[in-house]
């Protein structure tokens, strides 16, 4: 007695080139004969794609896709962050981001056949990294989806029809069944959990803006310590020089005309001269009344005569 399983059940192995074709396993509008491989088939990308916003790092990076409903979507099937290329578009990367894709092909698989898919080796050299729910499901109908990286610091370009994932595909032993599932299409189906709001080049764009602004502030801060530092060295060095002459008893000439030059210039520096021959006299009147000997103050009266000077040459 014969086995009635059915008769594609006594295929195994991986499909040929023109088992895939004479299955219909891939259905597409437009001439995809260059696609067939002599095991495999090359898919190329859909017209859809989703590029993620670049929020603020600081903010959350994941959404739920009912936020991202309500938030993005103008009706069932539109959302701002979608977009769809045009006939002779071609898909720009922008550097460390991430795109959510789909293929232009849609998948009819039977439900023995199985199928695994991934980046083609020349894109992924070039900087793409791909991920994806590798495993096509026996009968799974629709359009295949993935995460496509750019990890390099210069846009990509693809191409809509360049030939950027391969595909192969297997006879399972028995046929199995998953029922009856949608078909999928369109890229708001496919996400159907968190989906990210955020990306590799928005944490290095503000890595960046935060190292100009770490620079600003450090060029800042290096400004104003200079700005004090000749402040204080205007005021104190003069002062210190002045005071250092007092004490001698008399102030030379070559010093006396620096420190005119100084005050006539210099409207605190009057000031000074006028506060410190008041504090001068005010520290004699002092010695006197406790009793202090001539010789202090005498020495003290020489640099009150040392004040006037200065304030005579003014």
């Amino acid at each position: 007695m014969g086995n009635k399983t059915n008769s594609l059940d006594q295929n195994y192995g991986i499909l040929t080139k023109e088992e895939i074709k004479n299955k219909e396993l891939i259905k597409v509008e437009d001439d995809n004969s260059n696609c067939y491989q002599s095991a495999s088939y090359d898919f190329r990308i859909g017209s859809q794609y989703y590029i993620p916003q670049t929020n603020n790092i600081e903010n959350n990076i994941v959404k739920k896709i009912k936020d991202l409903k309500n938030k993005l979507f103008s009706n069932d099937n539109n959302c701002s962050n979608i977009k769809e290329l045009k006939e002779n578009d071609v898909l720009t990367i922008p550097k460390y981001t991430a795109v959510i894709i789909s293929t232009k092909e849609k998948m009819n698989l039977p439900y023995n056949i199985a199928g695994r898919f991934d980046l083609k080796i020349r894109w992924a050299l070039s900087g793409l990294i791909f991920q994806c729910g590798t495993q096509i499901e026996p009968g799974y109908k629709g359009k295949l989806f993935g995460v496509l990286f750019n990890v390099t610091d210069k846009e990509k370009i693809v191409n809509q029809n360049d030939r950027i994932l391969t595909g192969e595909f297997y006879y399972l032993n028995k046929i199995v069944s998953n029922g009856d599932e949608d078909e999928r299409n369109k890229i708001v189906e496919f996400m159907s959990n968190d989906i990210i709001s955020g990306s590799i080049n928005s944490m290095y764009t503000t890595v960046k803006q935060l190292k100009e602004e770490a620079g600003k502030f450090s060029r800042a801060r290096t400004s104003i310590f200079i700005i004090l530092i000749t402040f204080a060295l205007s005021v104190t060095i003069p002062y210190i020089l002045s005071t250092l002459t007092y004490d001698k008893g008399e102030i030379p000439v070559s010093s006396r005309m620096q420190l005119r030059d100084y005050y006539r210039t210099s409207s605190e520096g009057y000031k000074t001269l006028l506060k410190r021959k008041f504090e001068l006299l005010n520290m004699r009147d002092s010695l006197k009344n406790n009793g202090a000997d001539d010789k202090r103050i005498k020495e003290i009266n020489k640099r009150i005569n040392s004040v006037e000077k200065l304030l005579e040459d003014l």
